[in-house]
């Protein structure tokens, strides 16, 4: 026996201790873009595992090493691909009007969705660094996570596969109407 417990959190630690972990080194990633500097160092899950449950809070931190050489702070952006490499939803901190880092050296930015409203199954993170709307560097599907179903008090049952890659709240009503 290696873990016990509740089956949803013992299942996440389960999915989180094959090939997806819970930090990777971008450093020396092959996802990055040509003839960009190796400024993404390295991204790690904010509670310690790449595997999320629908409607979880998703976050990660990516550290940067900066120098002093831009004008304009450095700003992250990140986007999420799905299993076939279509893009599902991202953000950038120019989308939020967040002020960036104008300083050099190690840099942490943070990103959190409140409420991951993916479905069932397996995405990647893509990042991208700019500063002054250049990009400085980028890394293509750079990490992989898991979104794993756990049963709702709300909803029954998960969502079905070819529904798509997004999982939104919907409210229900029935009506009898009398003719």
């Amino acid at each position: 026996i290696v873990d016990h417990g509740d089956a949803a959190p013992v299942i996440r630690r389960y999915v989180a201790a094959g090939e997806i972990r819970e930090s990777c080194d971008l450093a020396s990633h092959p996802g990055r873009k040509r003839g960009v500097r190796s400024l993404l160092q390295s991204v790690r899950w904010i509670d310690g595992t790449a595997a999320f449950s629908i409607n979880e809070t998703f976050g990660f931190e990516c550290e940067c090493l900066l120098d002093d050489t831009s004008a304009a702070p450095a700003k992250l952006g990140f986007g999420v691909r799905g299993e076939l490499g279509q893009s599902v939803f991202g953000s950038s901190m120019d989308q939020h009007g967040v002020e960036g880092s104008q300083t050099g050296g190690r840099v942490l930015f943070r990103a959190l969705v409140n409420s991951l409203p993916l479905a069932p199954g397996t995405y990647s993170l893509s990042l991208s660094l700019e500063s002054g709307g250049v990009e400085l560097d980028a890394k293509e599907e750079a990490v992989p996570f898991t979104v794993l179903w756990e049963k709702q008090p709300d909803i029954a049952s998960p969502p079905r596969a070819n529904w798509g890659p997004l999982h939104l709240p919907v409210a229900w009503e029935v009506e009898r109407v009398e003719r």
